[in-house]
């Protein structure tokens, strides 16, 4: 759209309070956190974004606001501010703001026609002057020209002379205002009058004095999207908005949801309701993750949960950091040190302190935001994110980060530049292999989203002295590893140990010197479930071929033959497969741990 260099902020014409417009601008903001309609656009209409000092979009550039309407297409309202407009023949302060009203009746009259772009009037005294132009716009509304304006007006009983005497001090000002004005004067003033009024929507604002109901209508909106829709904190956010209304007036700031709750961080908010499929969604693939990544040990009826005390103290200072900061972080270690299940055991530390942490995996997800997106509802993911908590600690942790190396790189640097953007610190949690290039996609992500902090790397080191004693205290047929120092490197990763326990192999096995001493431990144990074919049951022969045909899959050979059906469930309870997170976008089963993921690897 074209534009003006003949805007009517009371800034430049002294016309009426720049500390109510603040005040009024915030109940607007407020309405667009909280979905919440505003008369002035019209109650089939929810606000997606406000504007403040927007001569560059229109020429009343007090306050422009903008929604969606049911059938896809925007409405917009343009909003001139001012306290006490005299709205007289000799009322020359009103001069410039009638005529900012006329070019956008007269330069986008179509708009105006159907209905998708209104101008309004917000004044904080409701004089006479006020009320009987309301009354002339209420008649202009109900008229479909000029000429039937004009006698709509003249009927008796529809309009009070009083009323009909200040249709003459509008026309009044409607012809100085389109005095040696080219592109106004080529309508007719009667006309341009009707126009103005039929489009017009007069607001009183209740702001300031004994009447501040607009401000507790606000605040009592607010308490929707506050942490336990506590007043006080309602209260402060408004009070914020309204402080903040000043800068961004100043900036011409264009302003959405995902922004406002972005300068929100400081305040505790709720997710925005009309993004509960999105968040649903993502909760559903947080509980995925943790259901797969157990924080403890098992064999038989034997259960153990290192604390990990002292690493993950170290941890969750640093994801306290990036929350805090909204940076990002690497965490990284060998392979089935626990990292994964030690980032998640730390993000639920953090949320029991009150931080918002999301969580998923890289794995279980389609492969191209745009599905991801699609998956979401169709929404934006900044804007998803944006929509998620806001607390002082904000963070997307994102398991599984070293599938980067099989193609989802493109899909790493969006998913985190859309939450670098939306305020959240980002943690990609990754195997040693994948570490450079993961920081460096994070890094690229960050700096797209202009985060100009460096990436910081964390490293998961292996079980300490007393934890793996700890260990073979409690599984004792680990004990003949404890006594040799060959075998330091396997108990000190507890992603190994557990897989051999549940494998039943340990007391069986003689040597493991290497990765590929466990894999084959693994194998014959979990995947051919020790050789045993039970009546109705797959043989170790199906198992073994399902697996091979997951693993086939994953790397894209050909003619990959399908799984055996009957041996996939006791598969999936034996922990070696899952059913993938989002059928639609997966062509089956998927290997349910980082070790049995590199079973197609060996």
């Amino acid at each position: 759209m074209p534009m003006t260099t003949d805007a009517s902020s009371p800034y430049s014409t002294g016309g009426g309070g720049v500390w109510i417009e603040h005040r009024y601008a915030a109940t607007l903001v407020a309405a667009l956190l909280t979905e919440d309609p505003i008369s002035e656009l019209g109650d089939d209409v929810v606000p997606h974004s406000v504007r403040l000092q927007a001569s560059y979009i229109s020429p009343i550039d007090d306050v422009v606001v903008e929604g969606s309407t049911r059938d896809g297409l925007v409405r917009r309202v343009s909003i001139g501010v001012r306290r006490d407009p005299d709205l007289t023949t000799s009322d020359e302060k009103s001069v410039p703001l009638v005529r900012s009203f006329l070019r956008v009746v007269a330069g986008h009259w179509d708009a105006v026609a159907a209905g998708r772009w209104r101008v309004a009037l917000a004044v904080g005294v409701s004089s006479t002057a006020v009320q009987q132009t309301d009354a002339l716009a209420r008649i202009a509304r109900s008229v479909s020209s000029a000429a039937g304006f004009r006698t709509a007006v003249q009927r008796p009983g529809a309009a009070k002379a009083a009323v009909r005497t200040r249709l003459k001090h509008l026309d009044a000002l409607v012809v100085a205002a389109v005095k040696g004005q080219d592109d106004l004067s080529q309508v007719d003033a009667e006309e341009l009058t009707w126009r103005w009024l039929m489009a017009l929507r007069v607001r009183q604002m209740r702001l300031e004095g004994v009447d501040e109901s607009d401000r507790s209508t606000a605040v009592s909106a607010l308490r929707r999207i506050v942490a336990d829709e506590a007043t006080a904190a309602a209260d402060d956010v408004f009070a914020h908005l309204a402080e903040r209304s000043g800068a961004w007036a100043s900036s011409a700031a264009d302003l959405d949801q995902t922004m406002v709750r972005r300068e929100l961080s400081g305040f505790p908010l709720v997710r925005t309701p009309s993004y509960r499929q999105a968040w649903s969604m993502l909760d559903g693939m947080a509980d995925r993750l943790r259901e797969g990544t157990r924080p403890d040990l098992r064999a038989g009826e034997v259960r153990l949960e290192l604390d990990r005390t002292e690493e993950r103290a170290r941890l969750a200072d640093l994801m306290d950091q990036t929350g805090r900061a909204g940076s990002g972080l690497v965490v990284t270690g060998e392979p089935d040190v626990g990292k994964s299940a030690l980032t998640i055991r730390t993000a639920q530390q953090l949320t029991e302190h009150g931080a918002a942490v999301a969580c998923l995996s890289l794995r279980d997800l389609p492969e191209s935001v745009v599905q991801v997106e699609h998956l979401l509802g169709g929404r934006p993911l900044t804007d998803v994110f944006a929509a998620g908590e806001i607390r002082a600690v904000r963070l997307l942790v994102i398991d599984g980060a070293e599938a980067v190396l099989e193609g989802r790189r493109d899909l790493l640097r969006d998913i985190a530049t859309a939450a670098f953007r939306a305020g959240l610190g980002v943690v990609g949690v990754t195997r040693s292999d994948g570490a450079t290039r993961v920081r460096e996609i994070v890094q690229s992500a960050a700096t797209q989203a202009g985060r100009p902090e460096t990436v910081a790397q964390h490293v998961v080191s292996r079980l300490t002295l007393a934890e793996r004693r700890q260990l073979v205290e409690t599984f004792h047929t680990l004990i003949r590893f404890s006594a040799d120092t060959r075998a330091d490197w396997l108990v000190g990763r507890p992603g190994l140990v557990d897989v051999l326990l549940r494998a039943g192999t340990v007391t069986e096995t003689s040597t493991l010197l290497s990765e590929a001493d466990v894999f084959v431990a693994v194998w014959n144990g979990l995947v051919r479930n020790g050789e045993e074919h039970l009546p109705g049951g797959a043989s170790p022969d199906d198992r073994e071929q399902a697996v091979l045909a997951v693993a086939r899959r994953a790397l894209k050979l050909p003619d990959s033959p399908p799984a055996a059906g009957a041996s996939l469930p006791r598969l999936r309870s034996d922990a070696v497969l899952r059913a993938p997170a989002n059928p639609a976008f997966a062509a089956g089963d998927e290997f349910a741990t980082d070790l049995t993921d590199r079973f197609r690897m060996s």
